[in-house]
């Protein structure tokens, strides 16, 4: 099983992690190109959208004006409704600094004088240059044209034939309107600038760097070496111009300090990178502890298989003992009276081992499935060691004297006059028969040893305990269980509490256990209020 799991782990895991972890550093090996090439973008996506703006702009005072003209004269033939028309859209604060009309070929209907009145330019050549625009553009597209140092935009009136309306624009209010359009449009340390005959504009922003200077020309040429080339000073991204009649005005989008943004492009980098190393590690690492978990699970399922077959085992010795003593009692094999009372002591005996199985595999399911529960009353320390050594030395058929192998059996060593506790009997008696069972299983049988195999000691200790956040002095019935065995390691006193753990000396010596009995005896004693402690040489 493990094989499989492996392989589906490594394609499916961690060869996906670590293709996209590679494609990824490929792709941040180049962010300095894409960082140039996004900022080149913005910055001619700034330069369009600054002239199409004021495009826009332009084109709807120059609908206005039509409409209003085209009202005025459908009202009669004086000049009264369209003096107030235009007056009205002189006075509107618009880009429109006067309004007119004009009859193609014949010349300018509105104002009587001709732009003479309003501009420094001489009425036949802003005429003539009028016609021009009409003559190439056609009656039905808007005229746009400069003439001198003014501009104009006039467009057809369809219903009047060849009359055409239009207006002058207003120098101040179209330099306010670009600067502040040229404002709007410039962000991300990119900004855009105007050029032109008598007209330089820049963004009228807090955040416009000191190294840039509205007034200094935009041609490289003019730059020094370093900025030209792409370095420190401000760089040139897009060149644009505005749409006619304002086509001499020069739009240039300029980064001050490519620095900076070559510095939040690597931090960017970095960024990016270490968010794919810290994914890679935190799938690498969620990996990892799903496959612990996977192996964990697979350790209990078949730790819980050997309680199975543990327990099978147990049951099936007593059992097989008794059906013997009792088959020759009933065939009648044992005459004496005295052999027929030992055998029935023996049945008597197996009896209790058995009973006593049957309650620690009862224990030990509620423990696994965190269901103990425990009947509290006073009880006397002292009884409940002296039952659980008596019955533990009657499980293994020990006497009070040595065994059979040479060694001595378990002794107890505690006074008679113990303070009573508040505890559950039958579990601290199976909390003392599971050390002592333990203690007796891994200390070899030496016919040199010195002593007894396990002794089990009790006596009163004054210990300070925490109380909340305070320490206060208590009473503390202690309870050792001695033995001469093998030892233990800093790493098994550590893990020999944990479910399901047993040592490799364990698997050695052949010891049979389930590796539940120790865990389930600090859990005991811990629901008692007490704690446990183990220490080796």
């Amino acid at each position: 099983m493990k094989p499989r799991i492996t392989v589906i782990v490594v394609a499916l895991i961690i060869l996906p992690t670590a293709v996209m972890t590679l494609l990824t550093a490929r792709a941040l090996l180049d962010w300095e190109e894409v960082l140039n090439r996004a900022t080149e973008n913005a910055a001619g996506r700034a330069v369009e959208t600054a002239a199409d703006r004021l495009h826009s702009e332009l084109s709807r005072e120059l609908r206005t004006v039509r409409d209003a003209m085209a009202s005025a004269l459908e009202r009669g033939g004086s000049y009264a409704p369209i003096e107030e028309a235009a007056a009205r859209i002189e006075g509107s604060g618009s880009l429109a600094a006067r309004a007119y009309l004009f009859m193609n070929p014949e010349g300018f209907v509105y104002p009587p004088g001709g732009p003479q009145a309003s501009s420094n330019s001489q009425p036949a050549q802003i005429a003539a240059a009028l016609r021009r625009a009409i003559s190439r553009q056609g009656s039905g597209a808007a005229a746009r044209f400069a003439c001198s140092d003014e501009s104009f935009l006039f467009a057809a009136i369809p219903e009047h034939g060849p009359v055409f309306a239009g207006y002058m624009v207003n120098r101040d209010r179209f330099r306010d309107r670009l600067a502040a359009i040229l404002s709007e449009v410039s962000s991300g340390g990119v900004f855009v600038f105007a050029e032109g005959p008598g007209l330089r504009l820049g963004p009228r922003r807090p955040d416009l760097p000191a190294a840039v200077e509205i007034s200094d020309s935009f041609d490289t040429r003019g730059q020094p070496a370093s900025a030209a080339a792409g370095g420190t000073g401000p760089q040139v991204l897009a060149v644009g111009r505005l749409y006619p009649p304002f086509d001499s005005v020069q739009l240039k989008a300029v980064v001050a300090d490519p620095e900076s943004l070559r510095r939040a492009g690597r931090m960017r980098a970095r960024l990016f990178g270490w968010g794919v190393v810290l994914c890679a590690f935190a799938m690498i690492g969620g990996l990892v502890l799903a496959w612990r978990e996977t192996a964990e699970d697979i350790r209990r399922a078949r730790a819980r298989a050997d309680v199975v077959a543990g327990v099978s085992h147990d049951l099936r010795t007593p059992l097989a003992a008794m059906r013997a003593l009792a088959d020759a009692l009933l065939m009648g094999h044992v005459a004496d009276p005295a052999r027929q009372k030992q055998f029935l002591q023996t049945i008597v005996r197996e009896c209790e081992r058995l009973e006593q199985l049957i309650e620690r595999v009862l224990y030990l399911i509620r423990f696994g499935q965190d269901s103990l529960a425990f009947a509290m009353r006073p009880v006397n320390p002292a009884t409940i060691i002296e039952s659980a050594v008596r019955s533990y030395a009657s499980s293994v058929g020990a006497a009070s004297g040595p065994d059979a192998g040479g060694v001595e059996p378990v002794v107890m060593e505690c006074p008679a006059n113990l303070p009573a506790v508040m505890c559950d009997e039958r579990a601290i008696g199976q909390v003392i028969f599971n050390l002592v069972d333990n203690a007796w299983k891994y200390t070899p049988r030496d016919r040199n040893g010195a002593g007894p195999a396990v002794k089990v000691f009790a006596d009163v200790v004054e210990r300070r305990v925490h109380a909340g956040f305070l320490r206060r002095a208590g009473r503390w019935v202690r309870i050792r269980v001695e033995d001469r065995g093998i030892g233990m390691t800093s790493v098994q006193k550590r893990r020999i509490f944990r479910r399901f753990y047993r040592a490799e000396e364990a698997r050695a010596m052949n010891v049979s256990g389930l590796g539940l009995g120790l865990a389930f005896c600090r859990q005991v004693v811990r629901q008692h209020g007490g704690r446990m402690e183990v220490r080796s040489r």
